[in-house]
């Protein structure tokens, strides 16, 4: 095939995909009393052919915020974090100084053991 008779080709093609099937197979669809998917498409991101409906309601805000930091704390209680592992230790306030000190102490005096190699990296 010459390369006009594919030009030709791809712009009857196209005029064909820009049909939608054809004037029938449009006939068709409206026929059954539906629209096809260009137009289908053409709504659904028209902006002006859906309506936006804002609702705004009165609870009681006292009511409202003590259901929010209840649910707050559920959320952050360090013994959920504790039971999956998150974290170490759950130490009482109090404690803190005392389990501080521990710790850095500890690391302080940590030696770390790695196995003795032969070569580094090998050249290449």
């Amino acid at each position: 095939m010459a390369m006009k008779d594919l030009a030709d080709d791809l712009g009857a093609r196209r005029e064909k995909a820009l049909a939608m099937g054809g004037a029938e197979a449009i006939a068709r669809q409206h026929g059954e009393g539906k629209l096809t998917v260009r137009e289908r498409m053409a709504r659904l991101f028209d902006p002006g052919s859906f309506q936006e409906i804002g609702l705004l309601a009165q609870p009681d805000l006292e009511a409202e915020r003590a259901r929010k930091i209840e649910e707050f704390r559920q959320l952050i209680n360090p013994y959920i974090a504790a039971g999956g592992a998150l974290i170490d230790d759950v130490i009482d306030p109090r404690e803190t100084r005392p389990v501080l000190i521990r710790a850095l102490e500890m690391a302080a005096t940590k030696k770390i053991d790695r196995p003795w190699k032969k070569h580094g990296i090998m050249p290449v």
